[in-house]
């Protein structure tokens, strides 16, 4: 069958001196080989406001797409197109590092690529995407969800849009001002009923007709079977660019934004010259409330015979010998206090007194200064009592002002401070976004580390901005640590409800069946897909608790008891007795796995892993595999893929290949890895599966120790096992008595 070919036709109606918005579509040239291997790159670019740096933005948009596009070593079209929007996202970083973003909120662009029957485009902003197959019309960028709630200045573009086309499809990008005159319907109709050169020169038509008051752009995607040529309609108009240059760093931006906030920040000097002037404002008002209670008089004019009278009273003079009597009464009242006071102290030091003689001299002198203050009080005048108080009020108000003007700073720096911390902390959490973005999961704890530190240092916590950064912090961190929660996780069945059931701390699947053995040594219980349970009789007395259990080889389950028995069960759930003998009799088996053939069975009391042939009715005599001696004390469980994973209660997981210690650790994640309870992998298994009951939590490693994704529920109180179906997604854990099911992503 002939390959797809595909129809570039546009409409690009645009006049800066008319309009308001720049659009600019562009089909670039590639060399055959050039599209052969990665297809035709296509553009479609509206900034819907006259802006200076326009023409250059659409500039290194083309340039820098088609460039790392092109260039790229890549031969399969999906991870060439991403790499080089990674790249332009790059470049158009460095503008907004230099301060260059009021273009962020009017831009709107289509970038894609199609080849063969293959379509990808990234999006941003308002531009429209319709697919018009068989009749129907399908708005492309409103199912994928548009990008233009919040940008990402890290990755302006963040969503890839892709799809297959088929023979005789159409797919239409528009400009939103294209629906102003002309409905999706009358497109339709249009592009149908016309072939696509034909239907782009009646949409020109009728177009250019509205195009003194808008600017419109269009590009129709056609696809046939048959071989065509890519036909460019001519442009109407068309947007000269210029080169564009990258901008300075991001911490320059950064120390510009934070001189502003020390700008705008109320400062000391202020502050200082609201206390003087508050003072100043008080000593007037008192003094201008003594000035008013002072008298005046007037005498009468007395003239002589040559005197000539200039009015009938002479100059008034006022009366100060009150005031100055009063202020000296108080001084003599105050002297005479000291004084008396000053006796009394040294008298009582003088002449050696006790110390109950001294204290009660003080009341004694006090009550005698008291007195002689009342009688002189009493014996002022009016003026003189109303300028005490008017004093005592005035000094009063006066150290309360102080004291209101000193909360009142003390209160503005609190809150300048809390409103610095606040927004470098956002600055902090925006920035751990963006590597998220990239999925540099380390620097983005860094980050959030550096933000909590900031909240650690508030003197106050409890605010709404700051719990509102601290509830950021925390969706950030789990993101970081790929955490997932499962608020209501799938029981598949729950063993309690079965008689006889006692508990059981294993599980393994075999032929889409679960086996359990029941703790009490009677019983294997086996629960299918759909959370049917049935016992199943052991028939073997005297067998005590399972402490091990592993799978063989995909055909049968081995249950080790506490008292040497071993026994297998198959699909067909026959039970057989299998001889074993172990090589020792002082040990502490915790743990067993498979290989092949092979059994590796983890004795922590003498720091060793037994490897031993299994046989149909026996497992054969076990070896010392470990080449050295290594500290299995803390070991709780092992999983075997050709090397073997050894976990420790700790957290610590250890590598062994050949009887040596590798060099293996765990990715730090937060939470912490301090407890393990089961580790589980197989040769076809490509991920590292621990059950963490402390945390409640499955954690999924790659081999090389990175965190995969870690699932956890308040409902997992008592995780004791696990059992995974990697090639299905489908993980089973055993909680208490209940079995759950968790999807795998």
């Amino acid at each position: 069958m002939a390959q797809l070919s595909h129809t570039l036709e546009k409409v690009l109606l645009c006049d800066p001196e008319r309009n308001t918005s720049l659009v600019h579509i562009h089909v670039p040239e590639s060399t055959p080989v050039e599209f052969r291997t990665l297809g035709q790159l296509f553009f479609i670019v509206e900034i819907d406001r006259q802006l200076p740096i326009n023409q250059e933005l659409v500039g290194v948009v083309e340039e820098e797409m088609q460039k790392a596009y092109y260039q790229t070593a890549q031969l399969r079209v999906e991870p060439a197109f991403e790499q080089a929007l990674q790249h332009v996202n790059e470049q158009l970083y460095q503008l907004i590092e230099g301060g260059v973003t009021e273009w962020l909120e009017h831009f709107n662009i289509v970038v894609g690529i199609v080849k063969d029957d293959l379509i990808l485009f990234a999006h941003l902003g308002n531009i429209s995407a319709v697919l018009i197959h068989g009749g129907r019309v399908t708005d492309i960028i409103a199912n994928a969800g548009r990008e233009r709630e919040k940008v990402n200045p890290l990755k302006i573009f963040s969503t890839v849009v892709s799809g297959t086309i088929t023979d005789g499809d159409h797919i239409l990008f528009y400009t939103p001002s294209v629906l102003d005159y002309l409905s999706q319907e009358k497109l339709k109709r249009i592009v149908l009923e016309r072939t696509p050169d034909e239907a782009v020169h009646q949409l020109d038509v009728l177009l250019d007709e509205a195009s003194h008051h808008a600017a419109f752009g269009l590009l129709l995607l056609h696809s046939t079977r048959e071989r065509e040529t890519v036909h460019l309609q001519t442009t109407r108009t068309t947007t000269p660019r210029a080169p564009m240059h990258t901008q300075s760093s991001m911490e320059h931006l950064i120390a510009r934004e934070r001189s502003t906030d020390r700008l705008l920040a109320p400062s000391f000097w202020l502050t200082a010259r609201q206390i003087t002037s508050a003072i100043t404002q008080n000593i007037r008002s008192t003094f201008g409330r003594i000035r008013s209670t002072q008298k005046t008089t007037r005498r009468p004019y007395l003239g002589t015979e040559h005197s000539s009278p200039a009015s009938e009273y002479a100059m008034p003079q006022r009366e100060s010998s009150g005031t100055k009597a009063g202020l000296q009464s108080i001084a003599r009242i105050s002297t005479r206090s000291g004084k008396a006071v000053g006796r009394s102290l040294q008298s009582t030091f003088a002449k050696r007194q006790q110390w109950f003689d001294f204290l009660k001299a003080v009341p004694s002198g006090l009550g005698r200064v008291t007195n002689r203050f009342v009688r002189n009080f009493l014996a002022w005048s009016f003026t003189r009592k109303a300028i005490f108080f008017a004093i005592i009020i005035v000094l009063f108000f006066f150290a309360q002002s102080i004291v209101s003007i000193g909360r009142r700073g003390a209160v503005e720096e609190a809150q300048r401070q809390e409103t610095e911390a606040v927004a470098a902390i956002e600055e902090k959490t925006f920035q751990a976004e963006a590597s998220l973005s990239y999925e540099d999961e380390a620097r983005a704890n860094t980050l959030l580390d550096e933000a909590e530190a900031l909240i650690a240092a508030l003197e106050n916590k409890d605010t709404d901005a700051v719990r509102s950064a601290q509830n950021e912090i925390n969706t950030l961190r789990e993101q970081a640590n790929r955490v997932v929660r499962i608020s209501e996780p799938t029981t598949l069945a729950d063993l309690s409800q079965q008689d006889g059931f006692t508990s059981t701390r294993f599980i393994n699947a075999l032929a889409d069946t679960l086996y359990l053995p029941d703790q009490n040594g009677s019983k294997m219980w086996a629960v299918d897909g759909n959370g049917n349970v049935v016992g199943i009789d052991t028939g073997i007395d005297g067998l005590g608790a399972p402490t091990m259990s592993a799978l063989q080889g995909g055909q049968s389950i081995i249950v080790y008891h506490d008292n040497g028995a071993v026994y297998a069960i198959n699909a067909a759930n026959t039970i057989q007795l299998l001889s074993f003998t172990p090589p020792s009799e002082s040990k502490d088996f915790v743990a067993m796995s498979t290989y092949q053939s092979r059994v590796y069975i983890l004795d922590k009391l003498n720091n060793q892993i037994y490897r031993s042939l299994q046989g149909s009715a026996a497992i054969g005599t076990a070896s010392e595999w470990l080449d050295a001696n290594y500290d299995l004390s803390q070991s709780v469980d092992l999983a075997v893929d050709g090397t073997i994973y050894v976990a420790d209660e700790s957290g610590a997981v250890r590598e062994f290949s050949q009887g040596t210690q590798d060099d293996f650790t765990l990715q730090d994640i937060t939470p912490a890895v301090n407890h393990i309870d089961r580790i589980w992998t197989d040769a076809e298994a490509n991920n590292l599966y621990i059950l963490d009951r402390n945390e409640k939590r499955l954690l999924v490693f790659t081999k090389n120790g990175r965190l995969r994704q870690q699932y956890t529920s308040e409902a997992w109180d008592d995780l004791r096992a696990m059992s995974i179906d990697e090639a299905n997604d489908i993980a089973y854990l055993l909680s208490g008595t209940k079995i759950y099911t968790l999807e795998l992503q």
